[in-house]
């Protein structure tokens, strides 16, 4: 969810049907939920990177954030992980993430 900035730009589409947010952190969920209020929004409070929400997506994006203080991997790591996960399980048949052509290029040079 962050601070709602890519829901709220989903939301402007009048083709957007549904969105579903996994928020692991309820003060965000707290502080954001007002920015996003609207019946095509769904918002799961739950770990993405440790489960995943009910059914499949057209489109997943995945914003995440690490806490490597806490011994978390690094971002990179964590949106790889994620993808590589949802891709396994059919769960959404395009996947993206912030910055995701760079992490991608560092670890498979010869597909980009």
């Amino acid at each position: 969810l962050g601070l709602g900035c890519v829901v709220r730009g989903c939301l402007a589409n009048g083709q957007v049907e549904s969105i579903d947010v996994v928020e692991r952190d309820p003060d965000v969920i707290a502080l954001c939920k007002k920015g996003v209020d609207d019946p095509r929004v769904t918002i799961h409070q739950m770990d993405a990177l440790r489960e995943l929400p009910p059914g499949q997506f057209d489109y997943a994006w995945n914003d995440l954030w690490s806490d490597t203080d806490k011994g978390e991997k690094r971002l990179a790591e964590n949106h790889l992980d994620l993808m590589f996960r949802m891709l396994q399980k059919r769960k959404a048949k395009k996947i993206g993430c912030w910055q995701a052509r760079p992490y991608w290029k560092r670890l498979i040079p010869d597909w980009i």
